[in-house]
This record gives C-alpha cells, sequence and structure tokens, in this order.
C-alpha cells in the first residue's frame, strides 16, 4: 500500500506539472503551425 501510495502522490505531480505546462502552451496547442 505504501509503494502505491507513493506512486499515487507521482502521479498526481506529474498531472499537475503536465497541467501547468499545457496551460502555459496553451496557445500553442490550440493554434498549431499550418503548413
Amino acid at each position: 500500500m505504501k509503494l502505491f501510495q507513493k506512486n499515487t502522490i507521482l502521479a498526481l505531480g506529474v498531472v499537475l506539472l503536465l497541467t501547468a505546462c499545457s496551460k502555459e502552451e496553451a496557445p500553442k496547442i490550440q493554434m498549431p503551425p499550418q503548413p
């Protein structure tokens, strides 16, 4: 259970980081460069 809790915390941290990065790069993702 301890390992599972650690993995869950790590997963939440990664998700938070990804969401923060996606919010900062939202315009890039929403408006991809057209060839």
